[in-house]
């Protein structure tokens, strides 16, 4: 679980608590989004561990 403006534990898909959106996907580290344009408190759908399984674009 993480709220609105707090750095994300850990990589993965990240659903709102009244799941009124589709998960996103949020790097560890991140600020956590806001959802429904306002804070909300984010619970993990599904962990994403290791390197990922597409390249990355990078940032120029």
């Amino acid at each position: 679980m993480a709220k609105t403006g707090s750095h994300c534990p850990t990589n993965g898909f990240w659903r709102p608590e009244d799941r009124s959106a589709a998960p996103v996907f949020v790097f560890e580290g991140s600020i956590m989004p806001v959802s429904g344009g306002g804070s909300t408190v984010w619970y993990l759908e599904d962990a994403v561990f290791g390197a990922p399984a597409y390249p990355i674009p990078q940032r120029v």
